[in-house]
């Protein structure tokens, strides 16, 4: 597992779909939380909302055409993702799809 995964992390918004709209949480408070043990928690305003075990792996991204770090929880499929400093990125990998932006809680 890459370790830039592993962490608190504080959603900020979505982008994407057929107009790549930036779209805010409406006054809500999301964080993903995911563990090196392979399970993870999704908390809006504290509040466990969704919770189970995800995977990584490499798989053919639709946007460069190259293998690229995934991520699938609860075997729902699988959809990339990327770390980069403080953001991490969890993108549809498909055309038109979105991306969920977050950032790291320290």
């Amino acid at each position: 597992m890459n370790s830039n995964f592993a962490g608190h992390w504080q959603y900020q918004y979505q982008i994407g779909g057929q107009t790549g709209a930036k779209v805010y949480p409406s006054g809500s408070s999301t964080v993903l939380i995911l563990n090196i043990n392979w399970t993870y928690q999704r908390l809006t305003n504290n509040n466990i909302q969704q919770q189970g075990s995800y995977k990584v792996n490499t798989v053919k991204s639709f946007f460069t055409g190259k293998n690229d770090n995934a991520i699938d929880f609860d075997s729902s499929g699988w959809k990339i993702i990327t770390a980069q400093n403080d953001t991490l990125s969890i993108a549809d990998n498909f055309a038109d799809g979105y991306s969920l932006i977050y950032t790291k809680i320290k």
